[in-house]
């Protein structure tokens, strides 16, 4: 690519914090002493929020690689027909933007147990979990997550807590929602349809009967649910908010490291 094509989409993806590393470090004295002293599990925490701030980094890969398959194949590549050119943006484009929301559903897995062991509250939730009011909540809105199960914990046991209020950002976002809905349809169904991967076919039945009559249309392709602008630009935006929200819970860690006055070892 170009270096202002190039320049152009760094500028525009979301920036994780130079100190993440340092401050997520597990070997961190005051820490495990804090845990050995209290019974909690602050230091299984840091590690937690390290995985998924490296998986935030794997989140932007995608989205870069994303981006700039469709530079180069709408714009810069010479050597190819131009009617292929939309086809391997599309393909190219989804591919890398449909891994981004892999990554970022295994990030609020981190970020879960993160909240769990920074809080210590793992043994707490699971006896949570085993209620049957929470069991028949749970089974009500068919969560499976653990992002989700520990977002309703936090909220109706913990509402007032720091904590709480920066992972509920996730919830409470419309793009982290459109996001992993299409993470969830393309793991348990078909992927959603692009536009400009030739003809497609969902998974509805195809076949009508009518009044004793049995039949089939002609020319029954479905009509794709999104393009690859769209694909892209919802990946990017439930990326940011949740480069968001880790920076709010590394700035959480930071507060705690200062309070213990942790040395790194």
């Amino acid at each position: 690519l170009s270096p202002s094509a190039l320049e152009s989409i760094r500028r525009e993806l979301p920036k994780l914090p130079e100190d993440w590393q340092e401050v997520t470090f597990p070997e961190q004295f005051a820490f495990t002493i804090n845990d050995i002293n209290k019974g909690d599990t602050t230091h299984v925490s840091l590690v937690c929020l390290g995985d998924a701030f490296t998986r935030a980094g794997s989140a932007l890969d995608c989205l870069f690689d994303g981006y700039a398959n469709l530079i180069w194949f709408r714009k810069e590549k010479t050597n190819i027909e131009d009617g292929s050119r939309e086809f391997f943006a599309a393909l190219k484009g989804k591919f890398y933007a449909e891994y981004c929301f892999l990554f970022l559903y295994a990030i609020g897995e981190d970020m879960a147990d993160f909240v769990l062991n920074f809080l210590t509250k793992e043994v707490e939730f699971q006896a949570w979990q085993k209620l049957p009011e929470t069991r028949k909540k749970l089974d009500k809105k068919s969560i499976t997550s653990k992002a989700a199960k520990v977002g309703m914990f936090m909220a109706e046991k913990y509402p007032r807590r720091s904590v709480t209020r920066r992972i509920l950002k996730l919830r409470d976002s419309k793009c982290w929602s459109d996001a992993m809905k299409y993470r969830n349809t393309w793991v348990h169904d078909k992927p959603p349809i692009v536009a400009g991967l030739g003809i497609q076919y969902n998974r509805q039945n195809k076949i009508w009967s009518d009044n004793g009559a049995i039949g089939i249309g002609l020319g029954t392709w479905s009509k794709p649910k999104y393009d690859v602008d769209e694909v892209l630009k919802l990946a990017h935006d439930a990326t940011t908010i949740c480069v968001e929200v880790l920076v709010d819970l590394l700035k959480v860690v930071r507060r705690k490291r200062n309070e213990l006055g942790t040395p790194i070892l």
